[in-house]
């Protein structure tokens, strides 16, 4: 900015603060209640909590595959496709140390996009590259390898993956540990630019049970008491330092992910402590053994997604390919006609604000309404059929579920089961 452009600012700034000194002075408290209002009227306009919201999970596989071409050069079409996604995990390494340019890249085409670091943390890896974030991890932890009161390395207790058994348990109850890893991850973590973290706890509860015997083993005395309390603190410091602290496992964190909801197994448990815990950065989490696209990939999704709009989190649904379109009811974009699939990801707020908790109908499924929609979520093992009440309400218009997702309007809508709709309100723009 030239000296004569500064000047012009600066007297415009000047004209403007004596102008409302001005107005202050004149009427007095009239004025400032004024300002008041504007204030908490500009306040209550803006979004409590937008949503829908989706996480891409683990945006790549190794070696930034398919970010990264066998070549190691960017696929700007994969970058394009990463951008559309609210919430993107990359891992460590190589975004955080050898490639930060592209994970910048993908913020510049999606300056709203929050990329959280990925890292396991309990159970090591043997074979790190070295030079990178994960094999200064495994060099540290090398030196601080968990043993057993007889001296011995606590064994990995698990026998369907013998190539695996030289990995190995790092000591998290060792104070100088995790104020290793602590300090690794804040230098490491922060300078790339990332939003904040997240944890992948791997085995990290030790069973103490030994594969080989299936005796005990025993775990130095107050291992349990030191590895809570150290473990506390690095979280404590990592969102301190690198922002949002997402985690799968035990670790105090900003936003919890509960994982393989869409198993019946796990999902009553799972969305009972999601809505309990009301954060914005807690994450349903399932996984799709189908081809992206397909019928049970987007049923898949409408479960978890439904589910995850009942609370303030997030839905999340992973596939061992990597990055894939978002699902029709992710990204939506108004029209005369009604509310159509927005492939780009531009439409991910359509529902726009979080109103409330969802509400648990008769039938055993969920209700929860937004200002331009509403989701029923179905997690009994029988269709339900749910009087939605007036206004009428009408599907999307989708891609990927036609027969789904085909724009029909309603009143009456039948939710087969371990499933979900998403709806628009109609007439909104």
């Amino acid at each position: 900015m030239t000296a004569p452009r500064r000047d012009w600012l600066a007297q415009i700034n000047g004209w403007m603060c004596e102008a409302v000194w001005a107005a202050a002075c004149r009427y007095g408290l009239v004025f400032w209640l004024a300002m008041l209002a504007a204030i908490l009227l500009w306040h209550s306009c803006r979004p409590a909590h937008a949503s829908p919201r989706t996480m891409l999970y683990m945006a790549t596989r190794g070696g930034g595959a398919p970010v990264l071409r066998a070549d190691f050069t960017p696929d700007t079409l994969q970058m394009r496709r990463v951008s559309y996604w609210p919430v993107v995990a990359w891992n460590v390494t190589p975004w955080c140390d050898q490639r930060p340019e592209v994970p910048l890249a993908v913020r510049r085409m999606n300056p709203d996009q929050v990329q959280l670091a990925y890292d396991t943390i309990g159970l090591r890896f043997v074979y790190q590259t070295p030079g990178t974030i994960y094999g200064d991890e495994h060099a540290l932890s090398l030196r601080h390898q968990l043993r057993d009161t007889g001296g011995t390395l606590f064994p990995y207790g698990e026998l369907s993956w013998p190539a695996r058994q030289f990995d190995y348990w790092p000591d998290w109850s060792s104070r100088g540990y995790a104020d290793s890893m602590t300090a690794l991850w804040c230098r490491q973590v922060s300078t790339a630019g990332m939003r904040g973290v997240f944890l992948d706890f791997a085995d990290v509860r030790i069973t103490g049970v030994s594969a080989a015997t299936g005796l005990p083993v025993s775990r130095p005395a107050g291992f349990d008491s030191a590895y809570a309390a150290n473990l506390e603190r690095f979280a404590r410091d990592l969102g301190r330092d690198c922002g949002i602290v997402v985690a799968n496992g035990d670790a105090p964190a900003d936003g919890r992910m509960w994982e393989q909801f869409s198993d019946p197994r796990y999902t009553d448990a799972a969305f009972a402590a999601y809505m309990r815990s009301g954060s914005r950065w807690d994450v349903l989490k399932s996984e799709a053994f189908a081809p992206a696209g397909s019928p049970e990939w987007c049923r898949v999704w409408r479960f978890t997604l439904a589910a995850a709009l009942m609370g303030r989190g997030m839905a999340c649904v992973d596939r061992p390919e990597g990055p894939t379109m978002l699902p029709d009811e992710a990204s939506v974009r108004f029209t005369l006609s009604g509310a159509r699939y927005d492939s780009t990801g531009a439409g991910v707020e359509w529902l726009k604000e979080w109103l409330g908790p969802g509400v648990r109908l008769p039938s055993g499924a969920w209700r929860a309404d937004y200002p331009r929609g509403l989701a029923i979520w179905n997690p009994t093992f029988s269709p339900v059929t749910v009087d939605l009440g007036a206004p009428l309400w009408q599907e999307l218009y989708g891609r990927w579920a036609p027969t789904v997702n085909a724009g029909r309007v309603m009143r009456f809508v039948t939710v087969p089961a371990r499933d979900g709709r998403i709806l628009a309100r109609r007439g909104a723009r």
